[in-house]
């Protein structure tokens, strides 16, 4: 069947509808409920998606599902791909043709600019193209991209479907399994570096004893460290220029420290930028108040009143 000919049956069935309503007032009839288009996520390669002038694409591979945006292509997050292919997958029902009419698309939400524009691809064939509009919990409205109709559907995840790119990136700057003990970990600066060492069950920095518990404190607030402010406008060739201080700390179960590098711009806002080993290739931006100071305290936070004496 031809998309003129579903208008054309949508727009009787619009009708009928019409009609049905003001004869049985108070019920709602899925008589003219029409299928529009049946999505087996399983199947599709590649999705692209557009809102407004942002786009980018979610492409399967072997290793799993990589997200791209212009220069950017790195392992998507798996879990919200999969919210996003549940949002989709199945039939999409169409309940009539509630316009024809250009000028009354921002109405609706599915002009370019306004919708989100979803592209879908099975064996590099691009299978479906439409844009998506309306409010989370309300009526959908779709329309076919270079089509004019605008259908009323069954309701969509638009706020899983309207995710930006940000939500399908690794968030993680450093993750320390529970049954992990840190034994040792450093401050590097430019001019010194701050050596934390346990002995026994106390902890020592530079020969000065400290309160353990402050440390113990201090490290489970390490454990699970995430930013979703992605500094990809940070540039990777110059960022030895900014290189302000690092935090190494060793584990018992890892030859290698887990790191994280801070760099500092004076002249932009905000001024610091981290890097995670655990993704060498992501920049996140921070303010003194967020990363920084959970990163690098003073070393008097963690002296007792009787070693200050």
């Amino acid at each position: 069947m031809s998309r003129k000919t579903l208008i054309f049956l949508l727009l009787t069935a619009g009708v009928l509808y019409g009609v049905s309503r003001l004869l049985w007032p108070g019920k709602r009839s899925n008589l003219f409920t029409t299928e529009l288009i049946q999505v087996d996520t399983a199947l599709l390669d590649q999705l692209i998606l557009y809102s407004g002038d942002h786009a980018f694409s979610l492409k399967r591979e072997q290793e799993g599902w990589i997200a791209s945006k212009g220069t950017l292509h790195l392992p998507a997050v798996q879990a919200a791909v999969n919210e996003l292919l549940a949002g989709l997958s199945g039939s999409i029902q169409a309940h009539g043709v509630v316009t024809q009419n250009p000028e009354e698309w921002r109405k609706y939400g599915v002009e370019e600019a306004g919708g989100v524009r979803v592209q879908l691809f099975r064996s590099k064939a691009r299978k479906e193209d439409f844009i998506l509009g309306g409010q989370p919990g309300g009526p959908t409205y779709l329309r076919f991209s270079g089509q004019r109709g605008v259908y009323e559907v069954e309701p969509l995840p638009l706020n899983l479907i309207g995710m930006d790119f940000s939500a399908y990136r690794n968030p993680v700057l450093l993750e320390i399994a529970e049954n992990e003990k840190v034994v040792g970990f450093e401050w590097r600066f430019p001019d010194t570096t701050y050596a934390f060492t346990k002995i026994e069950n106390n902890w020592v920095c530079n020969g000065t004893t400290l309160d353990s518990s402050k440390v113990t404190r201090y490290l489970s607030g390490l454990r699970n460290l995430t930013s979703r402010t992605f500094a990809d406008d940070f540039d990777e060739v110059e960022a030895s220029r900014y290189a302000f201080c690092s935090l190494h700390l060793a584990s018992n179960q890892r030859e290698e420290p887990y790191t994280i590098e801070c760099f500092r711009d004076s002249l932009r806002k905000p001024v610091y930028f981290f890097r995670s080993g655990m993704q060498d290739e992501v920049f996140f931006a921070e303010d003194s108040t967020g990363l920084y100071r959970r990163l690098f305290k003073n070393l008097t936070d963690f002296i007792t009143e009787t070693s200050r004496q």
